[in-house]
C-alpha cells in the first residue's frame, strides 16, 4: 500500500512511504528506494562522509538500508505511527544533503566571507577594474587605500578536494 504524504522532496515531488504487511502482525515500511536514488539523480556523490552522514541518521531514527538502496523500518502493526515519523524523518534530513553540493557550499563560504568583511566595517569598494592594457578584472573584495596602505583586492576560492587547503583561502593583491 502506498501512502502519498503532504511532505516534498527538493524537486517538489510528493514523498510517498510503502507499507507492507509481514507476517505475525509486524509491518515494514520503506521509500521503495526512491531517497537514495534521488541523491544520485540530483547529481550528490555519496562520498564517504555522505555516507557517514546518512549512517547517523538512520542510526537516530532505527531505519535499515535493504535490497541496497531502499530505506526501510519494521515492527509491530501498533508502532506504525512511530516508525512512519521515523521514516519520513529520516527520508527529510536525508534529501537536506542536496545542501552539500559543491556549488552550493562554494556560495555558503563566499557569502560567509564577504558578509564578516561587510559585517566587521573593512570599508570595501567596488570589484571590477580595467587594468592599462584595457583587459577588466573582477575580484570578490577590495580594500581601498587608508592610512598609507595600498589598495588590496581580494580574490576568494574555496578548494574543498585539495590535500593543501582544507577550509579556504583569500588571495590578496596588493596595488
Amino acid at each position: 500500500m502506498e501512502i502519498i504524504t503532504p511532505f516534498v522532496d527538493d524537486i517538489n515531488d510528493q514523498i510517498s512511504i510503502y507499507v507492507e504487511h509481514l507476517n505475525s502482525g509486524k509491518l515494514r515500511l520503506s521509500d521503495d528506494g526512491y531517497t537514495l536514488s534521488n541523491l544520485t539523480f540530483m547529481g550528490l556523490d555519496l562520498t564517504t562522509t555522505r555516507k557517514g552522514l546518512v549512517d547517523k541518521v538512520l542510526n537516530q531514527f532505527n531505519i535499515k538500508i535493504i535490497e541496497e538502496e531502499t530505506l526501510s523500518i519494521e515492527g509491530p502493526e501498533d508502532d506504525f505511527p512511530t516508525m512512519k515519523f521515523n521514516l519520513l524523518s529520516a527520508i527529510l534530513r536525508i534529501n537536506d544533503l542536496t545542501f552539500t553540493k559543491r556549488d552550493t557550499v562554494e556560495n555558503l563560504f563566499f557569502d560567509e566571507v564577504i558578509t564578516y568583511f561587510e559585517g566587521n566595517d573593512f570599508g570595501g569598494m567596488p570589484t571590477h577594474f580595467n587594468g592599462r592594457s584595457g583587459v577588466s578584472y573582477h575580484f570578490a573584495y577590495a580594500l581601498p587605500n587608508h592610512k598609507g596602505s595600498p589598495l588590496v583586492l581580494l580574490d576568494i576560492q574555496n578548494y574543498p578536494k585539495s590535500y593543501l587547503l582544507r577550509t579556504g583561502y583569500a588571495g590578496c593583491l596588493r596595488i
